[in-house]
């Protein structure tokens, strides 16, 4: 079994920059994943519901 655990809808927005050493550089991508305290709250609390789920007996 698999289970993947996402944060789909994070608080802060990422940012896009040009590489102005030269214009064929990749762009620098700063996703801004897990800088708010509660990104990483929500994921943890996703981690615990999985915990939780996986742990049950049907």
């Amino acid at each position: 079994m698999t289970i993947s655990l996402s944060l789909n809808t994070p608080i802060l927005i990422g940012s896009i920059q040009l590489n102005i050493i030269s214009a064929f550089n990749q762009p620098l991508i700063d996703l801004g994943l897990l800088t708010i305290d509660f990104d990483i709250l929500a994921l943890k609390e996703g981690i615990r519901s999985t915990q939780q789920f996986v742990g049950m007996h049907v």
